[in-house]
């Protein structure tokens, strides 16, 4: 599951969990409402055409299938302008609005990344000029959607960075940080297996900005780590470039192994590397991370969206900076291990969507309606 939807489901549990029930408009991968075995996403080469004849959104045309639309429908139709709707993208009120949902309802909209930022750095790693243009695109159709949207519409951001870029197009709505939280996993310390250190890299193998970044990793640091360390690929749906990175150097590649797998496999790592070049969504790995009691092997780009980290992450920018990175690592030492768990306590999902939820009024009268 991606960053994005990884947030989604959490908002979405918490919010359950607290007794609230938003209308949910979410992505083909999760809710709208009772609708939860909607259909997956259009192929990326029918997205990349739709967003071109179009002039709309890459996400939107991959995501909002002509079934994720008459669920989105049906719920419209059947709620009232006091509901309170939850989307999980800008384009979603776009969306509640053409399915005849009340365009005064109270609507929050999750804005995840930073729209120009997000699709920028993928136009950027590509030499494909079909992408690079559709990525203009999609940036053209966010910023024209965000300037329209009403004032009844509240947009809620991963980061005050995020915040600053949404305010400044759509300074009509309102605005609210909700930092990416995590889940904490219960903390068992025991005696580490021996070996040399293990490294690892967790994320949804088929998004352009983690091949990017396991790309960065197989070019300026596994050149000098190979013959220290050992690292193993997690994640999902790994795209066919993925997969002959992973062959080539010789990396395990763990696919889309369910929680009671992949839980105690990464148990076993010792260290989260993050080897982004950019930082679009890069703090939700590292909390995850934490929350999991890891040590991180971070660049200097990954850590935009972090600040004052704890000391069992490492940051530095060359491959030698990483090989000395991996010395100073405390593979035998639990308090490591206690203190990244402590340090993401203040990041659980628990306590980010708890501390948001007091502050909004809305959902609160939301609550009364049960």
């Amino acid at each position: 599951m991606d960053g994005g939807s990884l947030r989604s489901v959490a908002f979405r549990d918490e919010f359950r969990r607290l007794g609230l029930r938003p209308v949910w408009i979410g992505s083909c991968r999760s809710d709208v409402a009772g609708h939860s075995s909607l259909p997956g996403p259009r192929r990326k080469v029918v997205a990349l055409l739709r967003t071109f004849w179009g002039r709309s959104n890459y996400v939107r045309e991959r995501l909002a299938s002509q079934r994720w639309r008459r669920a989105v429908q049906t719920v419209a139709k059947a709620v009232d302008a006091s509901t309170v709707v939850w989307g999980n993208y800008y384009w979603s009120y776009t969306e509640w609005v053409l399915a005849g949902g009340s365009p005064t309802a109270r609507i929050y909209l999750d804005t995840h990344n930073a729209e120009r930022e997000w699709f920028e750095n993928i136009a950027r790693g590509t030499r494909n000029p079909l992408t690079r243009l559709v990525c203009r695109i999609s940036i053209a159709h966010a910023e024209r959607t965000l300037r329209s949207l009403p004032a009844t519409v509240t947009l809620v951001h991963v980061s005050a960075r995020d915040e600053a870029y949404y305010r400044a197009l759509a300074p009509q709505c309102g605005h609210r940080i909700v930092l990416n939280g995590c889940r904490l996993r219960p903390l068992a310390i025991g005696v580490r297996p021996p070996g040399r250190p293990r490294l690892y890299f967790l994320g949804s193998l088929s998004v352009q900005m983690n091949y990017d970044a396991l790309q960065n990793f197989a070019m300026s640091f596994w050149p000098t780590l190979r013959d220290i360390c050992d690292f193993t690929v997690f994640g999902s749906n790994p795209s066919a470039a993925v997969r002959r990175l992973c062959q080539h150097h010789d990396w395990p590649l763990l696919a889309n192994l369910p929680d009671g797998e992949l839980d105690p496999s990464i148990a076993n790592q010792d260290a989260l590397v993050m080897p982004f070049g950019y930082s679009a969504g890069s703090k939700l790995k590292l909390v995850d991370a934490l929350g999991r009691g890891k040590q991180v092997l971070a660049t200097p780009a990954a850590m935009r969206e972090l600040s004052q980290p704890p000391s069992t992450v490492l940051v530095g920018e060359t491959g030698e900076d990483w090989r000395r990175m991996v010395a100073m690592m405390r593979l035998e030492d639990p308090g490591a291990a206690r203190l990244s768990h402590a340090y993401a306590e203040q990041f659980s999902w628990a306590n980010v969507i708890a501390a948001f939820v007091r502050e909004e009024s809305a959902l609160h009268v939301q609550a009364l309606h049960l």
